[in-house]
């Protein structure tokens, strides 16, 4: 598969979510837990799948496959994502 078949079938994004906070180790103040609020998270890659169930996000792939093996990848949950952007990609080749 060629990079530009990859990469029209796998746009680069920006995705925003929400992720669980973990509270610190220890005793804590009861009012400090009830003000600890969920993070929000963001991932940038490749978007390999867009569905009813998850958003998942790459980070690097290879071009040698069909089929391209990919490494750093993120599943988030549907119900977690709260934006999802695509991101213009500028392909500026060549020796400076």
């Amino acid at each position: 598969m060629s990079k530009n078949e990859f990469e029209k079938k796998h746009p680069m994004v920006r995705v925003e979510w929400e992720d669980s906070a973990i509270l610190p180790r220890g005793w804590q103040d009861g009012e400090d837990v009830r003000k600890t609020s969920p993070i929000t998270g963001v991932s940038i890659g490749c978007m390999v799948r867009d569905d009813e169930v998850a958003v998942t996000v790459i980070g690097s792939y290879g071009l040698d496959d069909d089929d391209p093996n990919t490494l750093g990848g993120m599943v988030i949950p549907r119900s977690a994502v709260r934006k999802v952007e695509r991101l213009r990609v500028s392909h500026r080749g060549g020796k400076k």
